[in-house]
């Protein structure tokens, strides 16, 4: 999973209402088809077609859990709450996955009772068109559901909507295979009625094992989307005065709560209060245009110092033989009390095994013995 929610090409108001519609038409459609296959598999005693509706319950009770957390979510941001409350819908998701798993295990517990009853007193559930009916009509209702929440989830960017959608996908599976179990056992005179109530729970609890990781992964933070960064370093690095940029991060709040941090270089000798009035502009810039809060450090870089432009061979080469895909930037001198220390940031992949220390200590002591000169390394990891 990526995070690639920067800017919402919609106002807060509009994406609520989506959200909310959405919602409460899910709540609708789960509490007529809770009712319909509550009532035909009673009547038929069909414990899959029972338990499907038991799904469908589970589904509306996360549609009001869904519409609590929309109203929170839109509220705007307070004293306690710097960074607004747009999370909440996370956090809304993972409840919607907490109930898919418990739901996932109690039929699976029912079902398995009904494969051993069914071993010991042998029988056939009764047939009704009622139930082909039912379900059927459930399936292209579910069918239509997945389509609604999927194209509403990316409108929105909500991701109560899109865990939702994949329910509602898993949903089409588990009626779908009740459907199956109920017309193979009309005409082979089989039951498969505790099989396939089994089968039904184990799609419900791989839908909440994937609906709760991708969840906990936007709560937890995830890595932007590289395109995503190689657009925003593009944009920053076309202002004048920015001569390169590093070490860009995001942190997303929610579709109209997002960070982004970032090195721009410009040249050292410049007017510094002329480069914070660039940096300045640049951050109001996004703001406006992006709806991004953008915090700009300025780096400044000697450009065209030989005494840089001489080391920098030595620094890849050394690198080169540290690890394999180490890179660097923000080379600078500096001189302090007649000594001369040469600082620059050491890039390393995250699947690095070796630790940022021994990257450091490894870099320093090997350009010291090929250059004779001091080092002091920052290790980034990307």
């Amino acid at each position: 999973m990526v995070c690639n929610i920067i800017n919402l090409n919609m106002d807060k108001k509009r994406r609520n209402k989506i959200s909310f519609v959405t919602t409460l038409f899910g709540l609708i459609a789960n509490a007529l088809l809770c009712a319909g296959k509550f009532a035909v598999g009673l009547l038929c005693g069909n414990i899959a077609v029972t338990a499907d509706a038991v799904n469908n319950l589970s589904d509306a009770g996360n549609n009001v859990v869904t519409l609590i957390a929309i109203k929170v979510a839109g509220k705007p941001a307070d004293k306690e709450h710097p960074f607004g409350h747009e999370r909440v819908e996370y956090v809304s998701a993972l409840v919607v996955a907490f109930i898919i798993l418990f739901l996932g295990v109690e039929l699976a517990v029912s079902s398995v009772e009904k494969i051993i009853l069914n071993f010991k007193e042998p029988y056939l559930p009764e047939f009704d068109a009622w139930l082909v009916y039912v379900l059927s009509f459930s399936v292209v209702v579910k069918v239509v559901m997945f389509f609604v929440y999927r194209t509403n989830g990316k409108k929105a960017q909500s991701p109560v909507l899109k865990a939702m959608a994949l329910d509602s996908i898993m949903d089409v599976a588990a009626t779908a295979a009740v459907l199956a179990a109920i017309l193979i056992g009309r005409l082979a005179s089989v039951n498969l009625d505790g099989y396939m109530g089994l089968a039904v729970s184990v799609l419900i609890f791989v839908g909440g094992i994937k609906i709760a990781k991708d969840t906990v992964s936007g709560l937890i933070g995830v890595a932007p989307d590289k395109k995503l960064i190689a657009e925003l370093e593009a944009e920053i690095a076309a202002y004048d005065g920015v001569l390169g940029v590093h070490d860009l991060l995001v942190h997303s709040y929610g579709p109209y709560n997002t960070f982004v941090t970032v090195h721009a270089e410009v040249d050292a000798k410049a007017d510094m209060l002329a480069a914070h009035e660039r940096i300045d502009r640049i951050e109001r810039d996004f703001l406006e245009t992006r709806n991004i809060h953008l915090l700009v450090h300025l780096d400044p870089t000697e450009k065209d110092n030989p005494e840089i432009e001489a080391v920098l061979p030595s620094i890849k080469e050394v690198l080169s033989s540290v690890a394999d895909g180490l890179n660097f930037h923000d080379v600078r001198l500096v001189r302090q009390g007649g000594a001369e220390k040469i600082f620059f940031d050491m890039v390393a992949p995250f699947e690095l095994e070796k630790s940022d220390e021994e990257l450091k200590n490894l870099a320093e002591s090997r350009l010291f013995e090929k250059t004779g000169m001091s080092f002091s390394v920052t290790v980034d990891r990307e």
